[in-house]
Parts: C-alpha cells; structure tokens; sequence
C-alpha cells in the first residue's frame, strides 16, 4: 500500500486514534509490549554498539527509550510515535537530565536526516506497518552504514 494513497492515510488516522484512545491507560495493561521489549534488551545487550543516535520507533510511552537510554547513557533518543497521546505519556515520564527527545510521525516518513542513526529499535511496530517495503527502505535511509534495526514483529515467547 502507498502512504499516499487515501486508504492507506484513512488507516493511518485510525491507527493513530486506537492509540490515542488507549496511550492513558497502555501501561497498565502492556504485558506483551514489555516482555518483547525486554526481550529485545536481552539481544540487544551482548551487541558492540557505539551508539550517538538511537531511535525508539513506535514508541508508544517510551518504556524503550527509558531502558535504552540507561544502556546507552551518552546517546541521543529520539522516541518517534504516530500517536500525540502515546508521546504525550513518553514525555510526561522523561528524566529532564536525559538526552531525549519526541517526534510524532509516520514510520514509513521519517524526518530525520539521511544516514544519521546508529541504531533503531522497534518492539511490536511491524504488525501496525501496512507497507513493509516502503518502512525498511525509509529505515535503511536514516541509518548508519554500519547501523543496527533491532525489532519484534509480535509473541513474546517467539
């Protein structure tokens, strides 16, 4: 599907009201968000990475971003969400001493700079993307040549 396309944009507004529906109470209720994220932690910490600049896609209230930043205490986190409500939570629960920041976007149209991340991390994103082919073309954009995507498509005991 084409992000251009009005089916595909009326998606986009439907996917990003479901989670501004559920961003106040997502934390209460993410069991399977947070074990994949830990998860993903668990690989990801044995991994030699010299990371300045770590994206945190689909960050829904940035438990990621928290996490990654305590393992990559000099990085910049940019947590990028489609939800207003779900980053509103993220920047509600952000250590004011950390290198954080917010975006709201399309995962498929990042505003970031070309070949300018070290890392991206997404737990439980792909489900949501209805065009993979465009996501991991605009990923491989942002990305470093020796970049990392690290992801979980979905089951935590996978």
């Amino acid at each position: 599907m084409n992000p251009t396309d009005d089916n595909s944009q009326l998606n986009l507004r439907d996917v990003r009201r479901r989670f501004d529906r559920a961003a106040s109470s997502f934390d209460a209720v993410d069991f399977v968000h947070s074990a994949t994220r830990e998860g993903l932690l668990t690989r990801l910490a044995p991994m030699l990475i010299d990371a300045k600049t770590i994206v945190d896609l689909g960050c829904a209230t940035g438990a990621g971003g928290r996490a990654l930043s305590k393992q990559f205490r000099r990085a910049h986190i940019i947590s990028i969400d489609l939800s207003q409500q779900m980053l509103r939570q993220a920047q509600q629960r952000r250590s004011l001493l950390g290198r954080r920041s917010v975006i709201q976007a399309n995962a498929a149209a990042l505003p970031l700079a070309a070949h300018s991340v070290d890392l991206i991390f997404a737990n439980l994103l792909l489900p949501w993307i209805s065009d993979a082919t465009t996501l991991f073309s605009e990923l491989g954009r942002v990305l470093r040549r020796d970049g990392l995507f690290i992801f979980r498509r979905s089951d935590p005991t996978a």
